[in-house]
């Protein structure tokens, strides 16, 4: 795994010169601190739930009934903030046993990418961060063609769907593997 210091991370000027960082490495960082507060998405939602709001493009690509069929009953949309545009943050939850959070990434959000450019790219960056920070490989979801994979952590499991009309990365907590398998084809569309 890579270790990262704060001089690592990228600036207004680019990546920090001095740590040696490319558009990759830093775009890698961005992403793997982007897990990391996607995992704590949805306890900052609560405590500033007050501004924050259930996005209406999360009922779009999730919505209850395909929730509860997926996951099971309990689960409750919480509240996101929207962190930048044409990037799109849920967050579901049954009490603490088991979360869904997911970011939905648009096609200009893919656009405008320093790395890649293509809907297979973004996927694959987005799963090969999650494979650097789990230290295991991903898994390609049965059935899928090949737009979706896992990558299992040490209490949640990453599922990574390419649709026509963006990508979505998945954060999945307390879920079988048959829940991961339908919430994949939840989410690209083909329940």
């Amino acid at each position: 795994m890579v270790k990262l210091t704060m001089g690592d991370l990228p600036n207004e000027r680019g990546p920090c010169p001095r740590a040696g960082v490319g558009p990759w490495r830093a775009t890698l960082a961005a992403t793997l601190c982007a897990l990391c507060v996607m995992g704590l998405g949805a306890s900052d939602a609560h405590a500033q739930a007050g501004a924050a709001v259930v996005m209406p493009r999360c009922t779009v690509l999730l919505p209850p009934d395909t929730v509860r069929t997926v996951a099971g009953n309990g689960f409750t949309a919480q509240p996101q903030r929207q962190r930048e545009e044409h990037v799109t943050d849920c967050a579901w939850a049954k009490g603490d046993s088991a979360t869904i959070t997911l970011q939905w990434f648009d096609r200009a959000a893919i656009q405008s990418s320093s790395v890649t450019r293509t809907l297979e790219g973004y996927a694959d960056m987005l799963l090969t961060a999650g494979e650097e920070v789990a230290g295991k490989k991903r898994d390609a979801v049965t059935g899928m063609g090949g737009r979706a994979a896992t990558v299992q952590g040490s209490t949640q499991v990453m599922l990574v769907v390419q649709r026509p009309d963006g990508v979505v990365r998945a954060l999945a907590g307390g879920l079988t593997n048959k829940q991961i398998l339908a919430l994949a084809k939840a989410l690209s569309g083909n329940a």
